[in-house]
């Protein structure tokens, strides 16, 4: 399996595990073309430039999501939800953003 394919299949673990913990999410952030990195680049939200070296966003290898409320409403603060995702997505062998200093808890990658 490449990759992206063992992404994708630990993501949609991450999906039915978030179902039996009753924790619903989007997905924000998929992919990411080079302009759209490059700009992240210049507002320095990002050190990845999108063209010298490409981000697992660019790759098809990492998703931004957002907890929702029981009222479908966003949950931009991290809580108890966004850490039992970061662990069990953790324990299937990705990175949680919510570990990084800049403490990005949106972000799942592989």
């Amino acid at each position: 399996m490449t990759k992206r394919e063992i992404f994708l299949q630990k993501f949609g673990e991450l999906i039915a595990f978030a179902k039996s913990q009753n924790i619903r999410f989007i997905v924000f952030t998929f992919y990411r073309s080079p302009e759209e990195q490059y700009k992240m680049y210049k507002e320095k939200k990002s050190q990845i430039d999108g063209y010298r070296k490409k981000s697992y966003h660019q790759k098809w290898r990492a998703i931004d999501l957002v907890i929702l409320d029981e009222r479908g409403n966003p949950i931009w603060r991290r809580n108890e939800q966004y850490e039992k995702l970061g662990k069990y997505w953790k324990d299937l062998g990705g990175t949680w953003g919510g570990d990084w200093t800049f403490n990005d808890i949106y972000h799942f990658q592989i």
